[in-house]
């Protein structure tokens, strides 16, 4: 970890944000690429069904539980056991609200269309928790 803490404070907020966009770039393509093959047009129309009540349920109820266990696992356990060596600090330290919004929407929407969308969708729950975990 202290390498890549190193790493991070060694490059430029320019760098670090490029990469960034470039990563998440790289996970929308992968996404694309990867669902030609395995959906036609209806299965990814079908995705994109919008229920209120899953959201509330499924999304909030979660995001509630994940921020939960998030605040005491940082409250009992060693910051060096969850520290990412600086690179949150490095990307959202000089960015305006809108822009870290907007970060968070992007980051969160590229990951969850290739884990969520295509990979657990065609390989299931356990093969892309393995994925994500690695």
């Amino acid at each position: 970890m202290k390498r890549q803490a190193e790493l991070i404070q060694a490059m430029s907020d320019k760098e670090v944000l490029t990469h960034l966009y470039m990563t998440q770039l790289l996970l929308l393509a992968l996404s694309f690429i990867i669902g030609l093959f395995f959906f036609d047009w209806e299965s990814f129309r079908q995705l994109w069904q919008f229920s209120f009540h899953d959201v509330i349920v499924y999304g909030a109820g979660s995001g509630l539980i994940v921020l939960i266990v998030e605040f005491l696992l940082m409250h009992y356990l060693p910051e060096d056991w969850y520290d990412d060596g600086g690179v949150n600090e490095k990307i959202f330290q000089t960015r305006s609200i809108p822009h870290i919004f907007f970060l968070c929407l992007l980051i969160a929407f590229s990951e969850e269309i290739l884990f969520r969308g295509v990979i657990q969708t065609n390989f299931g729950l356990v093969f892309a928790s393995i994925i994500f975990a690695v």
